[in-house]
C-alpha cells in the first residue's frame, strides 16, 4: 500500500501526456453561441441573432450587439433577442469576434459590459461571428468567412465604419496590429492611437509589418479579413497575438486578461472621430531601438522633409560645382559635367546587375530542376543563396573600374552614389510618398559617403544603404510571407525582372561608395591590399556552390501533396422524398443522410435534359446556375445529418439531384482504398437519384 501513490501517478501519466500532445480542437461554435446569448442577457443588453443559411449556406448563427452612444435604447434593461432587425448604426465602431476563438470572444463579452456601465460618445457594434473558419478548399460560390460577409452587408455608409477584427483564439503577450493587405493601407488617424494606449497599460504591442512599402509593393502576406472589409470599403485593421512559446521569441510578459483588453479597446472607441476626416495612408512609422515607442510620420511631413532634402541637393550641387570648378586646364570640369561624362558606366552596370541577379535566380531554378525538387512556399534559404551568388558575379566585371583612368576617381564615384540615391528619391515621390523613406535613407547616407574623405566613414555609409532593407527582409521572413520568395524563384524567363531591376537601383548607390572607400583605403598604397586574392575568391565560390547543392539535394521532394478519392455508391447517401403538389409547382421534401458525419454535402440539381434548363423557385439554401445548365446549391461546412429541406421546382420538370458527401478525415469502413499519404485529403462519396414528379 505504501507504493501505491506511485502506482497511481504511473498509471496517470500517459493520460496526462495525452492531455498535453494531443490536437487542439475548435470549440464547438453552438455550444458557444448559447454562452455568448447567455451572457448578454444577464449584462442586460439587446441583441440579433442571424442566421447564416438562407443568404449564404452557413450552418451557424452571428451575434449583433449594438450600443448607441447618444440613446442606449434597447441596449440596456432587459437583455435579450431583438424583435426585429436591429437598425443600422450611421458610424460606429465595430469590433468583430470569431466564436471560434475563445479569448476574442470573451474579450468582446467584456467591452459590451464596459460599454452599458459607460456609454461610449459614438455607437459602437460589437459582433460574434459564425462559420469564419474552413477546413476545405472552397466548393463554387461558397465563401470564407461567412459570418463577417454577412457583418460587411449592414453598414448604409460603408466609410462610416472602423472594424476592428480580433484574431485572437487565446490570451497574448505581444499584440500584434495588421493593418494592411495587398495595396491597402488602414488610415494613420485609425491606427495612430493604438500603441499608446497599449503602452499606458504597460503592454508590448508592435505592427507586423514594420514597413508600409511592402504592402505597396505586394511584397506582405494578404489578409483575407481585411481584404474583404476593403472590398466593402470598410477601413479595418486586425489584432493578432504573440506568445513566447510560439517560436517568436516574444518577451512580452504575462499574458493580457479580456477585462483589460476590453477596456483598452472601449478606450479606443471614445478617441475616434466619424468620418475619418484625414484618410493618410502615405504615412511611415519607425520602432525606437530601445524604448520600443512607435513614431508616426505623417504624408505632410514626409513632404516637407522631402522639399528640404530637395533644397540641400540643389544648394550643394551648385555650391560645390562653384567651388572646385577651375578656370583653365583640363581639369576644369565641374563634377556634373564628371559625372555625365562617364555615365557609360552607370548604363552598362545598371542592366549588367539586374542580369546577374536574374541570372543567378535561374541557375538556382535550375539546380531544383535537376534534383526533381519544388521550392518551399516560403524559401528564404535559397532567396540568400541567390543573392550572394549575385554578389560575387557582380564582384568580377567590378574590378573594370579600378582599371580606368577617371579624373578625381573618388569623387566619381562619390557623385555618381548621390546622384542616383537623388534621382531614386525625386522618382519614389512622383509614384508614392511611401517608397520617399527608404531612398531618403538611401540619400542621407550617399549624401555622407560622398562628403568622408577618411576610408572608413565611407565603408560605414554604405554599410547602412541596405540596413532598411535588411531589416524589411527579416520582417518578412519573420511572418513567412511568400511573396518576396516568388519574384526571384521559380519565375520562369520572363518573370521577376523588374524585382530584379529594383533591387539594382537601390544596390548601385552602395556599390559605388564602397569603391570610394576601397580607393581611399588603396591610395597612395605601392600595393594594393584592399584586393581580395584570386584563392580565396574562388573559395568562397566553391563553398557558395556546394552549399546550393547540398540544400537542393536535401530539400523534401515532391509529395502528393492533395490527395482526392471518389466513389459513386447510390446507396451510400440518403435521399428521402416527399412530394406536395400546388398548381404548377412541385414542393419537394427531401432528407440528405450520409453514414458517419461528413464535413460537407455538396449538392446539385442536374439539368433535365430535353426537358431544358434545371429550375428552381426557392430553397431554403443559396444556390446558383451553372454553365452546363445544372443548379449549384452553396452550403457550407459541418452540416446536419441529415440535411433537411423543402426545394420548389416547375411541376413538369423532373429533378435529378447529385450529392457528394465530402469527409477529410480517412475512415476505413468508408473509404476502401487504405490509409492515405498525405495529410491534405479528401474523400467524396456522390449518389444520384431521379425524381418523377
Amino acid at each position: 500500500m505504501k507504493h501505491l501513490p506511485l502506482v497511481l501517478l504511473f498509471l496517470s501519466f500517459p493520460v496526462f501526456l495525452y492531455a498535453a500532445f494531443m490536437p487542439r480542437q475548435a470549440p464547438d461554435e453552438s455550444v458557444t453561441l448559447t454562452r455568448v446569448k447567455n451572457g448578454l442577457r444577464e449584462a442586460g443588453a439587446a441583441f440579433e441573432e442571424r442566421s447564416l443559411l438562407e443568404a449564404y449556406g452557413g450552418f451557424g448563427s452571428s451575434i449583433i450587439v449594438r450600443i448607441n452612444g447618444s440613446n442606449l435604447g434597447a441596449s440596456t434593461g432587459t437583455g435579450g433577442p431583438l424583435p426585429g432587425p436591429a437598425p443600422q448604426a450611421e458610424a460606429a465602431f465595430v469590433l468583430a469576434a470569431p466564436l471560434g476563438m475563445d479569448y476574442a470572444v470573451d474579450t468582446a463579452l467584456e467591452l459590451v459590459k464596459a460599454a452599458l456601465l459607460s456609454p461610449p460618445k459614438e455607437d459602437i457594434l460589437v459582433a460574434f461571428l459564425g462559420n469564419e473558419s474552413t477546413v476545405l478548399s472552397s466548393s463554387p460560390g461558397y465563401l470564407s468567412h461567412i459570418g463577417l460577409g454577412d457583418l460587411l452587408t449592414l453598414p448604409a455608409m460603408p466609410e462610416s465604419w472602423i472594424l476592428c477584427y480580433l484574431d485572437l483564439e487565446r490570451p497574448p503577450q505581444t499584440i500584434l496590429i495588421r493593418h494592411g493587405s495587398g495595396e491597402y493601407i488602414a488610415p494613420l488617424d485609425i491606427v495612430k492611437p493604438l500603441p499608446g494606449l497599449f503602452e499606458t497599460r504597460g503592454i508590448k504591442a508592435k505592427f507586423e509589418i514594420q514597413f508600409n512599402g511592402l504592402y505597396k509593393l505586394l511584397l506582405a502576406a494578404k489578409n483575407e479579413v481585411l481584404d474583404l472589409a476593403w472590398q466593402g470599403e470598410i477601413n479595418s485593421f486586425s489584432l493578432g497575438g504573440e506568445n513566447s512559446d510560439a517560436g517568436g521569441g516574444n518577451t512580452g510578459g504575462a499574458a493580457m486578461e479580456t477585462g483589460v483588453f476590453a477596456s483598452i479597446l472601449l478606450e479606443y472607441g471614445r478617441t475616434l472621430e466619424f468620418p475619418v476626416r484625414n484618410p493618410d495612408r502615405h504615412y511611415s512609422f519607425f520602432t525606437l531601438p530601445f524604448s520600443g515607442k512607435i513614431i508616426f510620420i505623417s504624408e505632410k511631413v514626409s513632404v516637407l522633409i522631402f522639399v528640404i532634402i530637395m533644397a540641400m541637393i540643389l544648394l550643394f550641387g551648385l555650391s560645390y560645382s562653384a567651388a572646385t570648378f577651375p578656370k583653365t586646364g583640363v581639369l576644369g570640369k565641374p563634377p556634373i559635367k564628371l559625372f555625365f561624362r562617364h555615365s557609360w558606366i552607370f548604363l552598362v552596370f545598371l542592366p549588367l546587375l539586374v542580369l546577374i541577379i536574374k541570372g543567378s535566380g535561374f541557375f538556382y531554378d535550375a539546380l531544383l530542376f535537376i534534383f526533381n525538387k519544388p521550392a518551399p512556399i516560403a524559401d528564404y534559404p535559397g532567396l540568400v543563396f541567390i543573392l550572394l551568388l549575385a554578389i560575387w558575379l557582380f564582384y568580377i566585371p567590378s574590378k573594370i573600374l579600378d582599371s580606368l583612368i577617371i579624373t578625381g576617381k573618388e569623387n566619381f564615384y562619390g557623385e555618381t552614389a548621390i546622384i542616383l540615391s537623388g534621382f531614386g528619391l525625386l522618382i519614389a515621390a512622383f509614384i508614392d510618398f511611401t517608397y520617399t523613406r527608404i531612398f531618403l535613407w538611401v540619400f542621407f547616407f550617399s549624401f555622407l559617403g560622398f562628403g568622408f574623405k577618411k576610408h572608413w566613414a565611407v565603408f560605414l555609409s554604405a554599410l547602412f544603404i541596405p540596413l532598411p532593407a535588411v531589416l524589411a527582409f527579416v520582417n518578412l521572413y519573420k511572418t513567412r510571407s511568400p511573396a518576396l520568395t516568388n519574384t526571384l524563384i521559380n519565375t520562369g524567363f520572363t518573370g521577376g525582372w523588374l524585382a530584379s531591376l529594383e533591387l539594382a537601383v537601390l544596390s548601385l548607390p552602395a556599390f559605388f561608395l564602397l569603391k570610394k572607400g576601397a580607393f581611399l583605403f588603396n591610395f597612395g598604397k605601392k600595393q594594393k591590399i584592399w584586393n581580395i586574392s584570386l584563392k580565396f575568391r574562388f573559395a568562397f565560390l566553391g563553398v557558395l556552390l556546394f552549399g546550393m547543392l547540398l540544400y537542393a539535394f536535401t530539400l523534401p521532394g515532391f509529395l502528393p501533396l492533395q490527395i482526392r478519392r471518389q466513389i459513386i455508391d447510390d446507396s451510400f447517401t440518403a435521399i428521402k422524398t416527399g412530394s406536395i403538389y400546388f398548381r404548377e409547382s412541385h414542393i419537394l421534401e427531401i432528407s440528405f443522410e450520409a453514414k458517419k458525419n461528413p464535413v460537407r454535402f455538396d449538392i446539385y440539381l442536374e439539368s433535365g435534359g430535353e426537358e431544358g434548363r434545371a429550375i428552381v423557385y426557392s430553397a431554403p439554401f443559396p444556390f446558383e446556375y451553372a454553365d452546363n445548365g445544372e443548379i449549384v446549391f452553396i452550403l457550407g461546412e459541418n452540416p446536419r445529418n441529415p440535411l433537411k429541406a423543402e426545394i420548389v421546382f416547375p411541376r413538369n420538370l423532373p429533378p435529378a439531384f447529385r450529392v457528394c458527401a465530402v469527409y477529410n478525415t480517412y475512415d476505413e469502413a468508408i473509404d476502401p482504398e487504405g490509409v492515405p499519404e498525405s495529410p491534405d485529403y479528401e474523400f467524396q462519396v456522390i449518389s444520384r437519384s431521379s425524381l418523377n414528379p
